[in-house]
């Protein structure tokens, strides 16, 4: 069992689909495969805008058009046609679920019940259209919503995993899988006892697949994104960031908690907690070795681990 975690660049246009799909396909042969999935990029910074912008100027109209034309945009890039209308018609009935919730946003500043809700929709379309460029690729494949599987408290905006009950759920819904299928789930959410929708923070999909892949017992966690491993400082600020080839996962367990690796900074506790190694990789290099964060002592094997 691998766990593959696709951030927002690596969903967020039809040449990162064919890339994830390609990966996906290339894996299933050597393991079973679950993924998690980013909102596309720039969603979710759209739906804080709107947020932020509530009750004064937000416009749900606006919202829903641009939900529609950002999804609809990249799925046209890489579906082909019968494929393509069957997801049009998903896009619109999930988008007709989400039009009460925008709708409130005019009407009162928003709640932190319903701060949520609203930032859990990028991950909420973004995994029903990665799972559909797998189908249209041979991929069997199923979006699954974490909300039935991720339970937290009541925290909205930066809510607290109980670890407990997300294994025994998780437990669950493994049991239910398909031999040869490969789910997609949302990261970033989850669901308090009441069945209501939390958020884990900002960079919250690290955390989920961390999370899904303790509760798998997964032998690795893939990390996929648009830079080519973890860096000393952002590459992208920093013209002196140097790539990090190879860390142990206590010292990136403190790393991350002092902010220092752009990840949710409980991102390592589950990995930590399951011995779990992560591989972090680049979307748009596949080849390349990325960066291999290991527990103390699992030297033995990162030459397979990096193959």
């Amino acid at each position: 069992m691998k766990v593959l975690k696709f951030g927002g660049t690596s969903v967020g246009s039809a040449d990162g689909l064919r890339s994830l799909t390609t990966i996906v396909k290339n894996g299933r042969p050597h393991h079973r495969l679950v993924l998690v999935v980013s909102a596309l990029s720039g969603v979710t910074d759209a739906l804080a805008g709107w947020l932020a912008r509530a009750p004064e100027t937000a416009d749900p109209d606006a919202a829903l058009r641009y939900l529609y034309t950002r999804h609809h945009v990249v799925a046209s890039g890489v579906l082909r046609r019968p494929a393509l209308q069957r997801y049009t018609a998903q896009l619109q009935e999930r988008l007709s679920r989400y039009t009460s919730i925008l709708t409130q946003l005019p009407a009162r500043r928003p709640s932190a019940d319903l701060r949520d809700a609203v930032l859990a929709i990028g991950e909420r379309l973004s995994a029903p259209l990665v799972a559909a460029a797998l189908r249209d690729a041979g991929v069997p494949s199923v979006a699954q919503d974490a909300a039935a599987l991720v339970r937290t408290d009541s925290t909205f905006g930066r809510a607290v995993v109980d670890t407990r009950v997300t294994r025994l759920q998780v437990t669950d819904w493994r049991a239910q899988l398909q031999d040869d299928g490969v789910p997609v789930v949302t990261g970033f959410i989850g669901a308090d006892a009441e069945g209501r929708t939390t958020t884990l923070g900002r960079g919250g999909s690290d955390y989920s697949a961390a999370l899904l892949a303790q509760a798998l017992d997964a032998h690795l966690l893939e990390r996929w994104t648009d830079v080519r491993g973890l860096y000393t400082a952002d590459p992208a600020q920093d013209a002196t960031a140097e790539p990090i080839h190879q860390l142990d996962l206590p010292d990136a367990q403190a790393l991350a908690r002092a902010g220092q690796l752009g990840m949710h900074p409980q991102s390592f506790d589950p990995l930590v907690a399951g011995n779990i190694p992560l591989h972090v990789r680049c979307t748009r290099a596949p080849t390349e070795k990325g960066t291999l964060v290991v527990p103390v002592g699992f030297t033995k094997r990162i030459t397979s681990l990096a193959s």
